[in-house]
């Protein structure tokens, strides 16, 4: 990283990124009890690495499947990882790379992760389970635990 890069503003490093690759990179479920789920509590979480020309953006989204009782029914995870190339190799400040993950990486991923979750909820026998669209990024902490 060179000095120059820390005068990177959020507005320059977006306009010159490009989106190359959301994929899959892990998932799993779990049914840990025959009850049926009447609602689900959502966890995520928002990794950021580097290389010399991409930034990669690693969503975890985790459910926990709950009982009309508030028991935990099952479980799923599935982590969506985006890459975006950047031409020229300047990386920005962390906040940067944070503004950008708040802004765009996360809404990118949302939709993989989300569905991802209701399918696989889906396959180990908890069918009907939705998860909100997410509006506006500031909706996040709403869905994040304190």
């Amino acid at each position: 990283m060179t000095d120059t890069s820390s005068v990177v503003s959020y507005e320059e490093f977006a306009s010159r990124v490009k989106l190359e690759q959301v994929l899959t990179d892990s998932c799993s479920a779990e049914r840990m009890s025959a009850e049926a789920s009447h609602g689900a509590e959502i966890r995520l979480e928002v990794a950021i690495a580097h290389a010399e020309n991409s930034i990669f953006y690693r969503l975890e989204a985790q459910a926990r499947l709950k009982s009309d009782s508030g028991k935990d029914v099952g479980r799923v995870e599935v982590s969506v990882v985006t890459r975006y190339d950047i031409g020229d190799g300047v990386i920005p400040r962390e906040d940067v790379l944070q503004e950008f993950a708040d802004r765009e990486a996360v809404t990118v991923a949302f939709p993989y992760a989300r569905e991802g979750i209701q399918s696989l909820a889906a396959r180990i026998g908890f069918a009907g389970v939705l998860i909100p669209f997410l509006g506006s990024t500031s909706e996040l902490e709403s869905l994040l635990p304190e």
